[in-house]
Parts: structure tokens; sequence; C-alpha cells
């Protein structure tokens, strides 16, 4: 089975600490003793904005999403800020290199609330920082591109999902083919060189060619950086329902297989790096906002059902934060002054380390040696996870040097499997030596 999409919160305790009220959570110095991280890493990071609402929901869709028939975009914007304002003041995070704006569908946002957004942030921002809109590929979205250049979008990621109109209708898309197109030839435009385009792949019936023939059609519009989502069936969602009781049927782990590796020869043929297991890109053109995250870098999660990985001011401990899920609730919290967190989880050495093999394994360039010393790693544990034996017995799969331990290409086939042999190697260290290591001092802090 291919692991394709985003990891989602993969590690949590048992215990989660309830927030305290923003004016406490707002005040405090950085906490004393030694660091763990790194100054780059403390000091830098990224802030994803949730935008929950959408105009209908897809068949295949278990997001944290809603369909409302008004919004109050005022209210949404003021509790944005309010929140946003609050978390950087609660995080070590003092410079911003990417903001990334998901949903739901955060095109039907007014582009005045992200305009407001964006500026919130002016004096953090750095000066070359991507700001992501994703968006649906609606003729309405077309009419508001350019709104949201103006209000400092430099990103597009379009969800195209498919370029057949029948299958749209049936996933349950807003959009048809045509209206995909238009609107990919317009964000080229407006975006140069930095447009995505999100393809679902594992359609009922799909085969080899005609996800290639798909793929040729969508890279005549978008031809520097696609990303592939495996289509699944959770349960409680419309499609879920379908395939339990028999009416459609998924393509199987070899048939998504089969797929994935024909999509991967056709992209490679155009051109497009699979720099990690869902996305391809012309060199220079990646993402750099999903790349920071899965180098282990803090980022803030605000809005209603956000995650977020930051260092606390106040503790200088690593912690994962959940905001309420419902739009109505996660507003009352934030506009009461006790905060929009659902939980905040203090997390340990290890969950660091395990989170970042996780993460950085999912890309070709793989975990280096100086984002696992930034993250407070250690070098006698690097040392021991690169020479390991277990690491030599899965070269065809691992390449490991001092200096990077990277998937090979068929290593990124299978990185499901793969991934437990890693953490076992990194468990089987923490059992012999502990977390003694952890208080190492830092080079280059």
């Amino acid at each position: 089975m291919f692991l394709l999409g985003l990891i989602g919160s993969m590690f949590s305790t048992a215990s989660f600490m309830t927030r305290r009220a923003c004016r406490s959570r707002c005040i405090g110095p950085f906490a004393s003793g030694r660091r763990l991280f790194s100054t780059v890493y403390l000091r830098t990071g990224s802030v994803y904005i949730h935008w929950p609402y959408c105009e209908k929901k897809c068949t295949y869709c278990d997001f944290n999403k809603y369909v409302a028939l008004k919004v109050d975009h005022d209210r949404m914007k003021s509790c944005i800020l309010s929140e946003l304002k609050c978390q950087l003041k609660e995080s070590s995070i003092e410079k911003v290199s990417s903001v990334f704006f998901g949903g739901g569908t955060p095109s039907l946002a007014l582009p005045a609330t992200v305009e407001a957004i964006v500026s919130s942030l002016r004096e953090h921002l750095t000066e070359d920082a991507e700001i992501t809109l994703e968006a649906n590929p609606t003729s309405a979205t077309s009419r508001s591109l350019e709104a949201f250049r103006q209000a400092g979008i430099n990103r597009l990621s379009l969800g195209v999902q498919a370029l057949d109109d029948k299958e749209l209708l049936w996933l349950g898309r807003d959009h048809t083919a045509a209206e995909s197109e238009v609107c990919l030839q317009q964000a080229a435009a407006l975006f140069p060189g930095r447009l995505t385009a999100d393809l679902l792949i594992g359609r009922p019936g799909q085969t080899a060619g005609s996800l290639r023939a798909e793929l040729r059609r969508l890279l005549r519009s978008c031809h520097h950086h696609v990303a592939l989502y495996q289509l699944t069936a959770p349960r409680g969602t419309p499609l879920g329902r379908q395939v339990a009781r028999g009416a459609v049927r998924l393509p199987s782990a070899d048939q998504q297989g089969a797929l994935y590796a024909a999509a991967v020869d056709e992209l490679a043929a155009a051109g497009l790096r699979r720099y990690e297991v869902a996305n391809f890109a012309l060199p220079g053109h990646e993402g750099r906002h999903n790349s920071a995250v899965w180098r282990g870098r803090q980022y803030l999660g605000v809005g209603p059902g956000a995650h977020g990985r930051i260092v606390s001011r106040a503790t200088g401990r690593r912690q994962a934060t959940v905001q309420i899920p419902a739009p109505e609730r996660w507003m009352r919290a934030v506009e009461s002054g006790s905060g929009g967190a659902a939980k905040v989880t203090p997390l340990s050495g290890a969950d660091v380390r395990s989170e970042l093999v996780c993460t950085a394994l999912r890309t070709r360039r793989g975990l280096s040696r100086d984002d696992w010393l930034a993250a407070g790693g250690g070098e006698r544990r690097w040392r021991h996870l690169y020479q390991h034996p277990e690491i030599a017995r899965l070269q065809e799969f691992v390449e490991a040097t001092e200096e990077r331990l990277a998937p090979t290409a068929r290593g990124l086939n299978v990185l499901d499997a793969l991934l437990p042999n890693l953490l076992n190697v990194l468990t089987s260290y923490d059992c012999e030596v502990g977390e003694d290591e952890d208080r190492e001092t830092l080079s280059g802090s």
C-alpha cells in the first residue's frame, strides 16, 4: 500500500493540558535553562490558517469543514486575528517564512479577510515569505484571483481532483473540467511558477493509460507542480457508505501501486521531480510551506480544527496544539478570552524525534544531520541512527551517510512499511541510553 497525502496528528500523550486564558498565556519570558533547539529552529516558523466553510461537502471528504447558509466574515476574521496574535506571543517564533490558507474552502473567504491576516503578520514575514491559498477551480474563483493576489497571496493550490465531468459530479465537486482548465490558465498567468494542481488517483475504473492521459492534459495548464492524493473512503462519508455496501469498489492495493508508478513515470517524463511522496515539481518550484513542516519546523495552527507544532515561550518545550473544531464553539472560546485550543500536548524528546523521522522521510531530501541537531536530536543518537546495522540492511530503500538519511526511489514507494523499522532503531537507542542526550549542547545555535 502506498502512503499518499499529508500525515496528520501522529503522536499524542495520554493526558492533555487545558489552555490558559488568552491574557495569561500571552505573557511570560522564554524558559530558562539549557536549550534543546537551535536558534534558527526557535525563531523561524510557519502559519497555517484554517477556513472551515465549504459550499458543499465532497462525497469522500472527512475534513473539518462545514456547509453554512450564512457566514459572519467579520466575526471569523476578528477571531482569527485575535488567536493568531496570542499564538505568536505564546510561541518562540519571531520570523514567519510561510503562510498557508487551507480548509474547507479558503477561496470562499473575502479577499479583505485574507489581506487583514497577511497584514497582521507583516512585521514577522521574511522578505521572501511564501503565502499560499487553497482554492476550488470554479468560475467564481477565477473572478477572485486578482483580488487574492492583491491581498498578498503569491502561491495558489487548486483542487482540480479530476478532468472528467462525470467523475467530478460523482465526487461531489462543484466545478467542471472546463472551469478547471480556465482557472488553471488564469492562475498560471497571475502566479507564474507558483501554482499547484491537486489530482485524486485510484478512482474507480481508472487505468494507467487513462491516468497518463489525464496528467498530460493537466500539464498543459499547470506544468510546474502537481500533487497526487489517493482516493479513500472514510467511514461516515457518502463514499464510505457506498464502498461498505458494495455499491462502489475502489482499486486494490496492487492496482493503486500500479497507478502511482504510472503517474510517477509520466510526471518524471515532463521534468517534474518527486520531492515528496505525493508532490512533484520542476526543480526550484517546490512548495516551501509543506517542506518546512516535513523538516520539523514550527508552525502555528489557527482556526477551527487547525493543528500546530510550536516551542512554548514559557516552557521551552515543543508541543502539539489542536483547535476546537466547530466554528461557533471556536469563535465563542476566542471571544471569551480563553483561547481557541481544544488541547495542548507537551511532546517528549522521543515524540519530537519520531515525528521528524516520519515527516522528513516522506521527502527525497530525507532527514539531514543539520535538521536533526536543530531539533535537539543529538549527535550520538544521530550516529547510532545512520550507522545502525538495520539501516545497512535496508540500503535498497534508504541511503545513509554521515550527513543525511534519505529514502531511495524504491523506498518512497514503500514508505509506510519502511517507517516502523526506522522507528524501532530509534527506540532501541532510547531503551539503552535514555533521554540524557537531549541535554547536549547544540552546535551552531
